[in-house]
């Protein structure tokens, strides 16, 4: 059964080729009208460009690349510094900002170093610049007290008022005492200065311009009171004792104490340095010397009418020219001076 099916298969396959190479068979075939299908779009990629460096056609696919041998690759025995940046590349300014950090370019080193405060320096003296202050002064052993300054960048002009202290005075009398060789003439200033006024007025000239080294000259006048008993100026004035007559006095009741009203003036010779802080406070500091110039004395005993008679007239007369004479004569000391002025 299956070898008849077979062998009419085969005479049937036979007779189809004949009437295909004939064209008996495509002619007895009928047209027939095809309908076509519709189709639903893909999306295919376009193909790909041809270029003259390998002109292939649309239908040929390329195959797979071809395999490498892993083996045949060397790798180096030292490994490859990596490539420096291009600068230019890096700088371009079509790259600017597509990075997320900025590049920032450099700035000059900040100085880390801290610098002193700046020094403030005194206003510049010109020459017709005359300044008005007020001070304080002290000058050892004539004056302390206060004044006023008035001064260009050459020459400083100042007067003050005060006070002759205790201990100026009492220095003043011991040297004058040591310098005259008179140890009774000591107690006999002392108590004269007691009570006294002091005028002081002085003139500066500056070696350079504005203040420094200097040198100057004040006069001073000491208006001064004081009370001592009689056998104490006498004795001081003429050298002679006279306290036998005190004694026959004080018997009497008589106490007697002579009333000084005394004038010096004195002149003191110095030099120094001065200084301006802040273009404001001025300070002065000198050394030098003190000399008496002339002395008035006035004695009064206030023994009223016998005070007048010729005796004991021409004892009063004597002891006051004396005691200027001494004073005078011996009057030096040294000064040492210190003053402070705000200068506006």
């Amino acid at each position: 059964m299956k070898l008849q099916l077979s062998t009419t298969l085969l005479i049937l396959s036979f007779s189809l080729t004949a009437f295909a190479q004939d064209g008996s068979f495509e002619e007895s075939a009928e047209p027939r009208a095809e309908i076509p299908e519709p189709q639903t779009p893909t999306s295919t990629p376009p193909p790909l460009p041809e270029t003259e460096s390998s002109p292939t056609s649309s239908s040929e696919v390329p195959g797979p690349p071809p395999e490498t041998d892993d083996s045949a690759v060397t790798t180096p025995a030292t490994p490859l510094p990596p490539a420096e940046p291009n600068p230019s590349f890096s700088d371009s300014p079509s790259f600017e900002g597509s990075s997320t950090e900025s590049k920032e370019e450099p700035s000059e080193p900040v100085q880390t170093q801290l610098q002193p405060p700046p020094s403030v320096a005194p206003r510049e003296w010109q020459t017709n610049d005359w300044r008005f202050g007020v001070m304080a002064a002290t000058s050892l052993p004539t004056f302390s007290g206060l004044g006023f300054t008035l001064q260009n960048p050459h020459v400083e002009i100042s007067v003050g008022w005060g006070v002759m202290p205790k201990y100026y005075s009492n220095f003043l009398a011991k040297t004058v005492a040591d310098l005259s060789d008179n140890p009774g003439l000591e107690p006999v200033i002392k108590d004269v200065l007691m009570d006294n006024r002091v005028i002081r007025g002085g003139i500066n000239y500056r070696f350079q311009k504005g203040p420094g080294w200097q040198a100057g000259i004040s006069a001073v006048k000491i208006d001064s009171s004081g009370r001592t008993p009689i056998d104490d100026a006498l004795n001081a004035a003429l050298k002679q004792d006279f306290s036998p007559i005190v004694d026959i006095l004080e018997q009497l009741g008589v106490n007697i104490q002579i009333e000084h009203e005394t004038t010096l003036f004195g002149a003191e010779f110095y030099g120094g340095y001065s200084w301006l802080i802040n273009d404001n406070f001025y300070i002065d500091f000198s050394l030098g010397l003190l000399r008496v110039l002339k002395t008035e004395f006035e004695i009064s005993t206030g023994l009223g009418d016998l005070e007048e008679t010729a005796p004991i007239k021409q004892i009063i007369d004597g002891a006051e020219k004396d005691l200027e004479r001494t004073v005078t004569e011996n009057g030096y000391a040294p000064v040492l001076a210190l003053r402070f002025a705000y200068l506006f």
